[in-house]
């Protein structure tokens, strides 16, 4: 070989190198060879999402979005390239599918990885929120030395209507109006 040279592009992995051969035979005569070599990374990177997250009872309990590429990894993400350079990722779309009240839905957040030239991939996490946990409540204390209905205290204010606390309420109105 007797020349090399290297004609950038327009990232690390993508470049022309050019080499020129030179054979001389034995009377001096000399004949030259030129190989163009192209490399161009056009493969996207790899990318699998963490594991679907489930179990999250409220909205604020949701966990933020991946920041970088090392928390994605830490979450159990995995990101590759088939070339030497940094993979980044981030999310790029987040939808919500609405459940049967405001703490359940489910979140689908797509997370896209990006190698130095551009190439790209995408992966999907889910986010499962789900309040199957009941609320708690505790009764006023007894009230007891009452002895006639006129002494009878009105009720507390109620909680917005759920069907237990209608037949509560109805029940208690019915009992008190007897």
């Amino acid at each position: 070989m007797t020349s090399e040279t290297t004609a950038a592009g327009s990232c690390a992995n993508k470049y022309v190198i050019t080499r020129t051969y030179t054979a001389t035979d034995v009377c001096g005569n000399t004949a030259t060879a030129t190989q163009t070599i192209t490399v161009d990374d056009n493969t996207p990177p790899t990318i699998t999402a963490p594991a679907a997250i489930t179990g999250i009872q409220c909205v604020a309990a949701v966990p933020a979005a991946y920041a970088d590429a090392s928390a994605f990894t830490a979450a159990g993400g995995t990101l590759g390239d088939n070339c030497v350079g940094a993979v980044t990722v981030a999310m790029t779309s987040e939808t919500t599918a609405a459940g049967s009240c405001a703490n359940k839905y489910v979140i689908t957040r797509t997370y896209t990885a990006t190698d130095v030239c551009g190439n790209t991939a995408t992966a999907t996490q889910t986010i499962t929120v789900d309040d199957n946990t009941p609320p708690t409540i505790t009764a006023p204390a007894a009230i007891t030395g009452i002895q006639c209905v006129a002494a009878v205290p009105a009720a507390y204010a109620m909680l917005p209507p759920s069907p237990l606390r209608v037949e509560l309420w109805a029940t208690t109105v019915w009992a008190r109006s007897r």
